[in-house]
């Protein structure tokens, strides 16, 4: 995301339980530390089990099995998130967001919170050599449909090609795994998200208004090729005759 004074970055699905969804992030990551809301996070838990991704548990889907993955001769390297980078990406890039933080709720619901994110989504980072370039972090909305919960990339690169390039990572999996659709959503006022949303496929499909994110429009893109072609065939308009009988004007509309 960018402004006329200094660039942003660009954040999807990131929602604000202030009632700011998906608005755009404060200027690059500040220097120093930037970290003081993570001290207390809930310990790791000892039980491979309980930090077992959904994606894992659903679709069977193993992601070290396809990560890391050169994207192109872009120099981009998807990788398997690791937490700790991951969150502090988030943390420098777009510090408006409490999606992977939740330090404004009560400790119970905290703690379920951040190991939910933590042991239970998927996390993806996108690196440039050593350097985080975009992270995304997802989890499986139903038996069939996909979630994407944050996006976020570097503004200082270029958006478009990193942002095409890693999420068509992700989904050219979903999809070897049978998913058949994925979701997102952001703020009716983030502008550049929707866009880049039309532009990645998706399609508006929904509106709500909740206590916890505020306004939000959803978008789906249909990941299974059939579900994508009915879809299409359903919503393109077909001539309407009207009357047809002997001696009766046919008339076509839509």
């Amino acid at each position: 995301m960018t402004t006329t004074r200094a660039p942003k970055a660009l954040d999807a699905t990131c929602h604000s339980e202030a009632g700011e969804a998906g608005a755009s992030a404060n200027a690059g990551p500040p220097s120093g530390v930037f970290r003081p809301r993570w001290h207390s996070d809930p310990p790791k838990s000892t039980n491979d089990n309980a930090r077992q991704p959904l994606s894992q548990t659903l679709w069977g889907i193993d992601w070290n099995a396809h990560f890391p993955l050169p994207l192109g001769d872009s120099g981009i390297v998807g990788h398997v998130g690791e937490w700790d980078r991951v969150r502090d990406f988030v943390t420098a890039y777009a510090p408006q967001l409490v999606e992977v933080d939740g330090a404004h709720l009560p400790d119970r619901v905290r703690a379920a919170k951040v190991s939910y994110l933590r042991d239970h989504c998927d996390h993806f980072e996108f690196r440039v050599g050593d350097q985080t370039v975009g992270v995304v972090a997802g989890d499986p909305e139903d038996w069939s449909t996909y979630y994407f919960r944050v996006m976020v990339f570097d503004p200082a690169r270029s958006v478009r090609n990193v942002m095409r390039r890693s999420f068509g990572a992700v989904v050219d999996v979903l999809r070897e795994a049978g998913v058949q659709r994925a979701r997102a959503e952001t703020s009716p006022v983030n502008y550049p998200m929707a866009s880049w949303l039309l532009k990645l496929g998706f399609h508006p499909t929904g509106h709500r208004v909740s206590d916890r994110w505020g306004n939000m429009v959803g978008f789906t893109l249909l990941v299974d090729p059939e579900l994508r072609a009915r879809f299409a065939d359903n919503l393109t308009p077909r001539p309407l005759r009207c009357g047809g009988g002997k001696g009766e004007e046919r008339r076509e509309g839509t």
